[in-house]
Order: C-alpha cells, then structure tokens, then sequence
C-alpha cells in the first residue's frame, strides 16, 4: 500500500472510529430521555387538569382499553391495561400513559365461551 492510501485509510478508521462514538453518546442521551418519559402537550391543551393525589390528572376526561379473546381473565385485563396505556402514550405521551397512576379506575371482565374479554376506563394522571 503506498503512502497516501495508508493515510486514507487510517484517516477513515479514525473517522468512523469518531462517529461511532458520538453515535454511541447520542444514543445514551436519547435513552435517558426516554427513560424521563414523553409529553405531547395535548392533555393540558384540550383537557382541563387537576391536581391530586401528588399528581397532575386529567379532571374529566376518560380513555378505555379492551383486551378481547384472550385464554385467561388475567390476560384479558393486562391486555386491556396494555391498550389504555399505548392509547393513552399515543396521545399524550409516555408520562401520561402509567395504568396504576391513573384515577377513577374502572375494569370489567366477562367469559364468552373458552376466552376472556376486558375493558378498562381511567383518566390519565401523571407526576
């Protein structure tokens, strides 16, 4: 190899020995943001919130999660709790979107032949 390719090379190798560090750092950053959570900003934009508990609630606004067709009745409610929360995280973000925060819970579950179905309704609180 002569001179000037090997300083290509050694050139690119530190380059993306570089990027990949800073990729690496960028990548740390974002996980600690995710890690805090998300925040649309839609909750306080459309609905009217409330302090209790500790928390920021939303003061009258209800979203529900449905678990259908599932084998047991406790997967038929983590399912419908899955639902509400990734609805919920959709639209207001991640903070908002934690079940056992949430107020005025309500679950209802019935049998239909071999499977469970679930529903849930909460408004969404977060810290």
């Amino acid at each position: 190899m002569t001179k000037p390719a090997r300083f290509t090379v050694l050139v690119a190798f530190a380059f993306i020995t570089v990027s990949g560090t800073f990729a690496t750092v960028d990548g740390a950053a974002a996980q600690r943001r995710a890690a805090r959570g998300t925040d649309t900003g839609v909750a306080q934009s459309l609905h009217p919130v409330r302090r209790e508990r500790g928390l920021n609630c939303l003061a009258d606004h209800f979203h529900v999660g449905n678990g259908n067709g599932q084998r047991t009745k406790k997967a038929a409610e983590v399912a419908a709790i899955r639902d509400w929360a990734s609805f919920t995280a959709w639209e207001y973000g991640t903070l908002w979107a934690n079940y056992s925060l949430a107020g005025t819970k309500t679950m209802s579950c019935e049998p239909s032949g071999a499977s469970w179905s679930c529903s849930v309704s909460a408004r969404a609180c977060r810290r």
